[in-house]
């Protein structure tokens, strides 16, 4: 049976993948990417997405370009996960 640590590095690996691969397109393309790829998952329940700048933890822009993080909190089967994941954005 696959546990929940390896369920959630699948997962995060996806959600890393969707979000950077449409980083060009914009912040809300690359949210939105995120998101898709965590649709669907009974098991996985989606707190907190956000694209922010490094240096302030700000949430980024529209329009922003370059270095970004990816910051995601999220419960699979009841435990609680954070993570973050560098970006670059246009």
């Amino acid at each position: 049976m696959i546990s929940t640590v390896d369920e959630l590095r699948a997962r995060r690996a996806e959600v890393r993948a969707a979000a950077a691969a449409n980083a060009d397109r914009g912040v809300d393309a690359c949210i939105a990417a995120a998101q898709s790829a965590l649709m669907g998952e009974p098991r996985i329940r989606l707190e907190y997405l956000s694209v922010v700048d490094p240096a302030t933890f700000l949430p980024v822009g529209e329009g922003s370009s370059g270095r970004a993080l990816a910051l995601i909190a999220a419960s699979v089967a009841g435990h609680r996960f954070i993570d973050n994941g560098e970006i670059y954005l246009g």
